[in-house]
């Protein structure tokens, strides 16, 4: 990746560290992206070019969030000595976790996003592909004779 494009990538991650940062002390309805912007160090017009509005800072955390979800998933079809319930409780806890670790932003994703309902186009697509591998997974457990 060019420098440029490292630029970008900065200002992107900024703007949505930034933004989550004021939605969890102010509250995400009296966060302006004025107040935002003005953190970064940015025009608005720069915010704009990054994400249509301030709702789509959470559906890129939510995204984030889904993704990570199924790279777990993809590191634990990888049979190891584990069994695939342990597999599977591993996940959950991992998950659980991660989503208490900020508590105010993944109550924000659950309420505003189409993190768990609703998604369509290309995040309908990542949704599928992710239940499909939890299925393999549970075959994975039926094949074993894990679970029925």
């Amino acid at each position: 990746m060019g420098r440029r494009e490292e630029k970008k990538q900065r200002t992107r991650e900024r703007l949505i560290e930034i933004s989550l940062e004021l939605f969890r002390r102010r509250g995400f309805d009296e966060t302006r992206v004025q107040d935002i912007v003005e953190r970064v160090g940015v025009s608005a017009a720069t915010f704009f070019n990054y994400f249509p509005s301030k709702e789509a800072i959470l559906e890129a955390q939510a995204e984030q969030t889904a993704d990570l979800y199924a790279a777990m998933l993809r590191h634990q079809l990888v049979p190891t000595d584990r069994s695939v319930v342990e597999r599977l409780e591993g996940i959950t806890r991992l998950l659980a976790r991660y989503l208490q670790s900020d508590r105010a932003t993944s109550r924000l994703m659950v309420t505003r996003t189409q993190l768990f309902f609703g998604s369509t186009g290309d995040k309908a697509d990542k949704d599928r592909n992710a239940q499909r591998l939890l299925a393999q997974l549970f075959e994975q457990g039926q094949a074993g004779g894990e679970i029925d």
